[in-house]
């Protein structure tokens, strides 16, 4: 989640903790993660200045240090009961950072899905997941001064993967969409998949 190019005296520091947690009798796993990284980035501060003439002696610098925070889980609500690797079940992500110089000030995934929806097709596959992603303040901000917008992006995708035999899976797959790109209607795209697996 930081932009800029890496310096190679970059020294990113991370810190994270997963927490097995049962429910109900059922598993999921909980993890908290911290990262802080020296690494420097272009500060988004100095946008608006990227269009100032070369004569103006106004130049855009950069910006040492990011953190970011994330918590993610996964958690069963579903197993199959001669098979307790497969099931269905829930999972998600939450992400925050710094919002400079990273171009994303917080996230958010949730999704369901998993095995076995059917009984009576236990080899297929399905999920739907949502996202979220709000963008660094600074960024909108510089931008905006510059003539150009930017908004808050977020998508679903659903799919349902049919398996043919027991390495071949296809199924249709729907994603909606809505740009970062003010102005943009909400793109929807449809399609179908094929997967081998091995």
């Amino acid at each position: 989640m930081c932009c800029g190019s890496p310096s190679p005296k970059a020294r990113p520091y991370s810190l994270s903790a997963t927490i097995p947690l049962t429910l109900f009798g059922l598993p999921g796993f909980h993890t908290v993660r911290a990262v802080y990284s020296t690494q420097r980035g272009f500060d988004l501060n100095d946008l608006p200045q990227l269009l100032l003439p070369p004569g103006s002696g106004a130049a855009a610098g950069t910006k040492q240090g990011y953190v970011f925070g994330s918590y993610t889980f996964q958690q069963y609500l579903h197993q199959v009961p001669d098979d307790p690797r497969r099931g269905w079940g829930v999972f998600g992500m939450i992400a925050v950072s710094d919002g400079n110089p990273n171009p994303v000030r917080a996230s958010a995934l949730l999704g369901l899905g998993g095995d076995a929806l059917l009984p009576s097709r236990p080899l297929d596959r399905w999920g739907i997941a949502a996202f979220y992603y709000s963008f660094s303040r600074t960024l909108r901000d510089g931008l905006s001064a510059i003539g150009q917008g930017l908004r808050n992006e977020w998508g679903v995708e659903a799919f349902y993967d049919v398996a043919l035999v027991d390495h071949v899976r296809i199924g249709p797959d729907l994603q909606v969409i809505r740009s970062a790109t003010p102005g943009l209607p909400v793109g929807v795209l449809g399609g179908i998949r094929m997967r081998l697996v091995f």
